[in-house]
């Protein structure tokens, strides 16, 4: 398996629509593409955040410099809902 280009939590832009956000999946397929899922961290009309990712093809992207802060990221729970939330910095 190679290297991955990006980390999860950066925070990445997409070079065609503009679309930014922290990378919180990444899916790896056998014939080679690797595609990084984006968090929205746009609201909803109502308030609510929106919790879908929106997937991009790696050579769309391009790295913004910034991550998200992860809490405890050595200790961090492996399975089940995170104890502590991530944050932008």
């Amino acid at each position: 398996m190679a290297k991955c280009k990006f980390e999860i939590g950066a925070i990445l832009k997409d070079s065609l629509t503009g679309f930014t956000g922290p990378v919180l999946g990444r899916t790896e397929y056998f014939t080679g593409c690797v595609h990084y899922g984006l968090q929205n961290t746009k609201l909803e009309k109502d308030g609510a955040p929106q919790f879908q990712y929106v997937w991009f093809d790696e050579s769309r992207l391009v790295d913004t410099g910034k991550t998200m802060k992860l809490p405890n990221k050595a200790t961090a729970a492996r399975s089940g809902p995170h104890p502590n939330a991530p944050s932008v910095s």
